[in-house]
C-alpha cells in the first residue's frame, strides 16, 4: 500500500481578488490551475472527482491523504488597510480495484465586496466559504465517472465580533475519458502515449449568509457562495524511456465558466454597465504543462511545470486577470517537494483587484 502525506503553505505579496477561487493542488498551481483532465490524486476530488482514478488491479490498494495551508494578505484600495486571513485543506481517498472514494474539507471561495456608501467611504465585506466534500469513481481504463456531494458554509465579515453564518448544499458530476491509450517498444527505447477527456458540473450554490446583522448591506440578502460551474479539459501524456532516462511530458488545457447572483448592485462599478445584469458570469480558459525526468538507475526524479490563464468576465472586465505559472518539483526515494510561483497581473485597475504574486510549496511522503 502505497500512502501520501503532503503539507502545503501558500503565501501572496499582495491580493484583493473580487472573485477568488482556491487551489487546492500546488501541482495545479504551477500549470496555470489546467488540472481536469489530468486530475490523478486525493485533490481531484475537488477538480475533478473521476479523475481519482482507477487501479486496473483488484488486488492492489492506494491511500493518498494531504494537508495544505496558506497566508493570504488583501488589499482592498490605497486608502484602505491591509488584512490577513488563513485557509487551509484537507482530502483524503482511497482506491481499491475499479472504484476510488474520497472525503475533504478545504477554504474554497473568497467574495470581496465594497459598498460605496459615499463618494469618499465604502464597506468592505468579505464571505468566505468552507467546502465539506465526499464523493467517489467508478470506472475502467477508458471511462470513469465521478460524484462528489458538499456543505457549503459561508460566513460575512462585516460584523467581526459577531460574524454570521449560513449553508447550502452542492453536488458534483463529473466524467474522464481516455480515448487513445498506446505503447510500443523498439531496440533501445520504448515510446508511449495517452490521450484524456475531463468534464466537471458544479451545481450553484446560494445562502444568505449575514441575514441577521441590519447593519450589512448583506443583510436578508440571499447570494451565491458557490458558483454555479462548467468546466471541460484535456490532457495529453508522452512517455519515453530508454537504458538510463525515464520522461513523461504532460500538456493540459481547460475551459470554465462560473456564474455568481445576488450581490452585482454592491459593487463599485458605473452604473451603464451593470444595468440589466443581475448574475457575474466568470470565465477562464488555461494551458499548462509539466516534464518530469528520472535517471533508470536512480531513486531521483526532477519535474518542471509552466502554465498561463486567462480569466474574463461580463462586467467590462471588473475580475478579468492574466496569470502566468512556474513549477518545480523534486523527488528523492519516498519523499517529493512541489513548488510554484504564480504572478497574477489584472486587465483592469479597480478596488478589488491588483496586481500580486502567490507562491506555494509542498512536502509528501510515500510509504
Amino acid at each position: 500500500m502505497k500512502k501520501i502525506i503532503a503539507l502545503t503553505m501558500l503565501l501572496t505579496s499582495i491580493n484583493g481578488h473580487a472573485f477568488e477561487r482556491k487551489d487546492y493542488s500546488v501541482r495545479a498551481m504551477g500549470m496555470g490551475g489546467a488540472f481536469i483532465a489530468q486530475a490523478d490524486d486525493s485533490s481531484a476530488l475537488f477538480y475533478n472527482p473521476a479523475g481519482m482514478g482507477v487501479l486496473g488491479d483488484a488486488a492492489s490498494s492506494t491511500f493518498d491523504f494531504s494537508l495544505y495551508n496558506s497566508t493570504v494578505e488583501h488589499v482592498y484600495s490605497e486608502d484602505m488597510a491591509e488584512n490577513q486571513d488563513n485557509y487551509a485543506g484537507i482530502m483524503a481517498m482511497w482506491q481499491k480495484g475499479r472504484g476510488a472514494i474520497g472525503i475533504g474539507a478545504a477554504d474554497s471561495y473568497t467574495i470581496d465586496i465594497v459598498r460605496p456608501l459615499t463618494q469618499y467611504v465604502s464597506e468592505p465585506v468579505r464571505v468566505s466559504s468552507t467546502e465539506w466534500i465526499a464523493g467517489g469513481a467508478w470506472g475502467n481504463d477508458y471511462a470513469k465517472l465521478g460524484l462528489a456531494f458538499s456543505l457549503i458554509e459561508a460566513t460575512a465579515s462585516s460584523d467581526e465580533k459577531n460574524p454570521e453564518s449560513d449553508t447550502c448544499l452542492g453536488t458534483t458530476i463529473s466524467g474522464k475519458l481516455t480515448p487513445l491509450d498506446g505503447f510500443a517498444d523498439l531496440s533501445n527505447h520504448s515510446f508511449g502515449y495517452t490521450l484524456n477527456l475531463g468534464a466537471v458540473y458544479k451545481t450553484q450554490c446560494n445562502a444568505e449568509p449575514d441575514k441577521k446583522n441590519i447593519n450589512s448591506s448583506l443583510s436578508n440578502r440571499e447570494m451565491t457562495i458557490r458558483p454555479e460551474y462548467f468546466g471541460g479539459g484535456l490532457n495529453l501524456g508522452l512517455f519515453w524511456l530508454n537504458s538510463y532516462v525515464s520522461s513523461q511530458l504532460n500538456l493540459n488545457a481547460d475551459i470554465d465558466r462560473s456564474h455568481y447572483y445576488g450581490f452585482t448592485d454592491l459593487l463599485p462599478i458605473d452604473e451603464s454597465i451593470r444595468q440589466g445584469i443581475n448574475e457575474v458570469e466568470v470565465s477562464r480558459i488555461a494551458f499548462g504543462a509539466e516534464l518530469l525526468l528520472a535517471m533508470v538507475d536512480s531513486h531521483a526524479a526532477v519535474i518542471l511545470r509552466a502554465g498561463q490563464s486567462t480569466q474574463t468576465d461580463n462586467l467590462a472586465d471588473y475580475v478579468s486577470d492574466n496569470t502566468k505559472t512556474l513549477g518545480l518539483g523534486v523527488a528523492y526515494r519516498a519523499v517529493t517537494f512541489d513548488f510554484s510561483v504564480n504572478t497574477i497581473t489584472p486587465n483592469k485597475t479597480n478596488p478589488l483587484t491588483q496586481a500580486r504574486k502567490l507562491y506555494a510549496g509542498s512536502v509528501a511522503f510515500n510509504w
